[in-house]
């Protein structure tokens, strides 16, 4: 077979190439801790929206894909915010849980304009990888419970910096790679 697929030199020059792309959601990821804390939690997930839409959807339902990608981010605040405060005891629960949605409604935005993410192995995949990259907000959790009450300090900043970069430039590479058939 001499699919493009099954090629290992072009298969891995291929996975080499979404390292860039990691990257350029890591930045965007960056961003939002500055967007959430400075202006309100509706814009966390812009950064990120506008470069799904740069690179997934640059055709007429563009925008409405960079609208729901960016609900989707919001979705995934507040259902980890919800289970907080409904009692959730555990740290990582709520954190994983919060990914897994914002990683299934990306999926499903973005699967608007490319079919194929809406498959069930990849719909289960965006959620394991959104619920695992989540769990990259537990030091930010724990920092912030720990702090309560006190101003906001630049480690806390930078811990949700992180959390952020790590989230969306996994969940970003992985639709990338399904978008552009690597994986």
């Amino acid at each position: 077979m001499t699919s493009k697929n099954y090629d290992p030199l072009i298969r891995a020059a291929s996975l080499a190439g979404i390292f860039p792309i990691a990257l350029l959601f890591a930045i965007c990821g960056w961003l939002s801790p500055f967007l959430l804390n400075n202006l309100s939690p509706v814009f966390a997930g812009v950064p990120f929206a506008l470069l799904c839409v740069l690179l997934f959807a640059r055709c007429r339902v563009g925008l409405a894909v960079g609208a729901l990608v960016a609900w989707a981010c919001l979705a995934a605040f507040y259902c980890a915010g919800a289970i907080l405060f409904y009692g959730a005891d555990a740290r990582y629960h709520p954190m994983g849980i919060g990914g897994l949605v914002g990683a299934l409604g990306v999926a499903a935005a973005v699967g608007i304009v490319h079919r194929r993410l809406l498959a069930f192995r990849y719909l289960v995949a965006a959620a394991v990888i959104g619920s695992v990259a989540g769990l990259a907000f537990v030091p930010a959790l724990v920092w912030a419970n720990s702090h309560v009450g006190v101003p906001r300090d630049p480690a806390e900043v930078a811990l949700g910096q992180r959390a952020f970069a790590v989230w969306q430039g996994a969940v970003g590479a992985y639709i990338y790679s399904v978008v552009k058939q690597i994986l």
